[in-house]
């Protein structure tokens, strides 16, 4: 039975990272109205219609009532479908409002932090192995925050999990927000004809970097870097709650994507130190977040949107998830 509680808020069945992603939505929305003049009309805000309202059905039939277990599990990782659908309007409607590019400005706070630009210093560093080790770090990125996410679900830690979907989530959209802000292409295509050497991969991670280049519809999405943002958000948890033997290589694994970030000329060192102040900010928000949510806005116990029937042990034996510490389980 939900625990209410007089001294709340709202009586609002959304987790923050579901109102926060729906406002965005809803603010695309908007833009295309009122730019579209400049936008492909029909086609963008229709799209718009059908994804905010959709999510906006699908919500509440998963708040609505009592879930089973499945339905828990759909709700607890709608997020990042939420994430990417937000990403995609993003690429619908900034690049044609706004199109400027503040990619000399970066440039410029790059020579002026570091003397010079550190895509073309890691030049010199190039040859065919190191491009592919490289080009595989950049590109595991899309696969690093479920994996995280999975690792902790499967352990049963529920309040981590809960952290961390706030974590990931709360960093995608402050970081959509900054792309906003601060457009920007990145140093592949502004400093292209500065460049001496190509970055040749082998035929399987030419055609990886092909699907991702045509699956990405939004290209000024340099600052900050949220491939560093989640990728150190997924470390930092990894590293307090999953055990050593998994966690130090993941973050070692880690620590060569950000890397990556800035040998394969995606983005600029500021962009990536952007991406680490704000992975820090989020990290230490998201428990308070959660605990000010459930105090003063959710009615209800968090723990009654988590499954309590499916059999974690044997799910864990099956993936061979042994590297899951349950000694920093805490879900009192």
């Amino acid at each position: 039975m939900p625990i209410k509680n007089k001294k709340t808020l709202l009586n609002l069945r959304l987790f923050p990272e579901e109102l926060f992603g729906l406002l965005m939505l809803s603010a695309m929305l908007i833009l295309s109205f009122v730019f579209h003049d400049k936008l492909e009309y029909n086609r963008i805000t229709g799209r718009h219609y059908f994804r905010f309202f959709t999510y906006t059905l699908l919500l509440y039939f998963l708040f609505g009532g009592k879930l089973k277990s499945i339905g828990k599990i759909i709700r607890n990782f709608f997020p990042l479908i939420l994430i990417t659908t937000v990403f995609e309007n993003l690429g619908d409607v900034i690049t044609k409002i706004n199109p400027y590019h503040a990619d000399w400005t970066l440039i410029k706070i790059d020579k002026f932090l570091f003397g010079g630009d550190a895509s073309l210093w890691m030049e010199r560093f190039y040859t065919p192995w190191l491009n592919n080790l490289m080009h595989s770090a950049y590109t595991s990125y899309y696969l690093i925050p479920p994996l995280i996410g999975m690792l902790l679900y499967l352990s049963g830690n529920y309040k981590a999990f809960r952290n961390f979907v706030v974590a990931v989530a709360f960093t995608a959209f402050l970081g959509y927000i900054g792309y906003v802000l601060v457009p920007a292409i990145g140093p592949k295509f502004v400093l292209a004809h500065l460049y001496t050497k190509s970055i040749k991969t082998g035929a399987l991670m030419t055609q990886i970097a092909k699907v991702i280049n045509d699956y990405e519809p939004f290209r000024a999405d340099c600052f900050p870097s949220l491939h560093t943002a989640h990728t150190l958000v997924a470390m930092m948890y990894a590293y307090k709650y999953i055990k050593k033997i998994f966690s130090i290589p993941f973050c070692m694994w880690g620590s060569l994507l950000i890397i990556s970030t800035v040998y394969g000329r995606h983005h600029y060192v500021i962009d990536v130190i952007a991406g680490i102040l704000l992975a820090i900010f989020n990290v230490i928000i998201a428990a308070r977040i959660n605990e000010f949510w459930y105090k003063k806005v959710f009615i209800g116990n968090w723990r009654e949107h988590y499954p309590e029937s499916i059999n974690w042990q044997r799910a864990k034996q099956f993936f061979k998830f042994k590297f899951i510490n349950r000694g920093k389980n805490n879900n009192k």
